[in-house]
């Protein structure tokens, strides 16, 4: 399998990996005062931060977000390395967490104007067919004979 070695000014950090990953990741992150036009107050306005995890990939169900090491805050001079193996030993993460597979609802505004978008752009292809001048008969015969709602 791929394992993900990493390490921090030399230590090692942790070794990555598992049977059942299908997404490792190592992220290095700079938020704030970064350069000297950004704003910000200064070089203490920063934050940067070291993350080591990944998302399985299961053939059944449910996948889980696994993590090594959860936003481990550095420092300006910190080294990180990542040197990449195939081995059949990992680290176990520090932490799981059942991945939705679903994702949240859409606003009301933001279905109805996907599904107005969507049928202004295939009402022409269905009308040149009659499908949806048969469809909106059938409904107003239904309607008339007083079977609306049936």
């Amino acid at each position: 399998m791929i394992v993900f070695e990493v390490f921090l000014n030399g230590r090692s950090v942790g070794r990555a990996g598992a049977k059942d990953l299908g997404v490792p990741s190592t992220h290095i992150s700079g938020v704030g005062m970064l350069g000297p036009s950004a704003k910000g107050k200064g070089p203490k306005d920063r934050d940067l931060h070291l993350s080591v995890g990944g998302l399985t990939s299961r053939k059944r169900p449910p996948d889980e977000h696994v993590s090594w090491l959860s936003v481990h805050r550095l420092k300006v001079g910190d080294e990180v390395r990542v040197r990449i193996v195939e081995s059949a030993r990992a680290d176990k993460p520090n932490s799981r967490k059942k991945a939705d597979r679903k994702p949240p609802p859409l606003p009301e505004k933001q279905r109805f104007e996907f599904a107005r978008d969507l049928y202004y752009k295939l009402r022409s292809k269905y009308e040149r067919r009659g499908l949806t001048t048969a469809s909106t008969r059938t409904r107003a015969r239904a309607a008339r004979a007083g079977n609306a709602g049936r």
